[in-house]
């Protein structure tokens, strides 16, 4: 139990600290770059890097919510 809460603590923690520092300096879109960046990240190359070692059924609606915002977000002016 302690390695994985490690492991999630390790995983999140440039997240969290880029988040700190970009709300410090006042710079919002820092923040809100970096948690894009990285969801973008996850969808993308993470969840295409575990299917291609490891076929599996990817939960259609909650991936295709996530996917329609990125989409919807890029695409703004």
């Amino acid at each position: 139990m302690a390695g994985v809460t490690i492991l999630a603590f390790g995983n999140g923690a440039p997240d969290i600290f880029s988040s700190l520092a970009g709300i410090s300096s006042s710079r919002p879109e820092l923040v809100f770059g970096e948690l894009f960046g990285a969801g973008i990240f996850i969808t993308t190359v993470v969840a295409g890097a575990v299917c291609w070692v490891t076929p599996f059924h990817v939960m259609e609606r909650p991936f295709l919510r996530d996917v329609a915002f990125y989409i919807q977000f890029l695409t703004k002016d």
